[in-house]
């Protein structure tokens, strides 16, 4: 299920990585091996430069990550570049915050889930509106019969709530740029039609919202629940909250997870997802049945009803305050 487990603090990693004591074994049994070892990391660590860590109170940081990473928004600049960026965020609420994600780009939160680190929009921005766009990333060539995201590569963003109802999260990529345990509160949008995309994967997603693949020509998401709570959703993008109103709760999964609304172009794969409306059970269904290969025809939908039981994550990062002071595990 999503969120069914929890990070390891870094000084775990840390532990694990450089303070146990491996052995190898001879014919006299195992040798403690510890003094070939590199010494212990200190804790917080020494960040290179191209790490930034954010907290809540820092002010400016839409404005100092995009010229961070200005030359990596830039498919020319960016596609082959040799920078590299980890933006982690310390837990709070980031409100108006907008980052256009780019090559070589983590976007990291720093919190025990995805509840700890939570971008949203003001007050003043809701009633001014002033668009937030929260973490997103835009497909990076929008020419008429440019590539849309067929390059936009090598990114990822884990571990927050991209609280924005209404704008939800635009992640429009291509391979090599995972989204993993997010709650999103809105759609969860994966392209831009009508600009190609050719993603993907995502795995432990919460989305308050409607799941729309557009114009991916293939992704996978594992350990995600769509709309849990369907009475609390407010209207996605394409309908009135007066229209939504009198929907029953049939055609409302169907809005949210209907496969007019995931659409998608060939392959989709859906392993232990919950909230998928009933069209998708069948398209998958029909799918199965198939014996020949589809060229350019119906979309393939793949799904598995629940995901292997031991997995192995790559390790969250998270932060915590020590006792007696604010030294950190991060």
């Amino acid at each position: 299920a999503p969120f069914s487990h929890r990070s390891w603090p870094l000084h775990l990693l840390f532990v694990l990585s450089f303070r146990i004591k491996p052995t190898v074994a001879n014919a006299n049994g195992a040798i403690d091996i510890t003094s070939a070892m590199a010494q212990p990391m200190p804790n917080p660590p020494s960040w290179p430069s191209s790490v930034v860590l954010l907290t809540p109170e820092d002010e400016g940081i839409s404005e100092r990550v995009a010229s961070i990473t200005s030359r990596l928004t830039d498919r020319h600049t960016g596609h082959f570049s040799s920078e590299r960026y980890a933006v982690l965020f310390a837990p709070g609420r980031y409100e108006d915050v907008s980052i256009n994600v780019g090559y070589y780009v983590q976007i990291v939160g720093l919190g025990e889930d995805a509840a700890d680190v939570v971008f949203s929009a003001s007050e003043t921005a809701r009633t001014g509106g002033m668009p937030v766009r929260g973490i997103h990333c835009e497909a990076m060539d929008k020419r008429d019969g440019g590539a849309g995201s067929l390059d936009t590569f090598w990114r990822s963003a884990e571990n927050f709530h991209q609280d924005l109802p209404g704008r939800g999260l635009l992640w429009a990529v291509s391979q090599a740029a995972p989204l993993r345990r997010l709650h999103v509160t809105g759609d969860l949008t994966l392209s831009e039609p009508p600009n190609y995309a050719s993603g993907g994967f995502a795995a432990n997603m919460r989305v308050d919202g409607a799941l729309r693949m557009g114009s991916q020509q293939q992704w996978m998401l594992r350990n995600a629940d769509i709309a849990p709570h369907l009475e609390r959703i407010v209207a996605p993008a394409d309908h009135t909250s007066e229209h939504w109103a009198t929907l029953n709760d049939t055609a409302k999964r169907e809005a949210l997870s209907g496969t007019a609304t995931i659409n998608g172009a060939w392959s989709v794969v859906l392993v232990g997802v919950e909230g998928l409306a009933q069209s998708t059970l069948d398209a998958a269904v029909a799918a199965e049945a198939r014996s020949e290969p589809v060229l350019d025809g119906p979309v393939t939908y793949t799904i598995v009803d629940q995901a292997p039981t031991i997995l192995a994550e790559k390790p969250f990062i998270t932060v915590e305050e020590a006792e007696g002071g604010t030294d950190s595990d991060a």
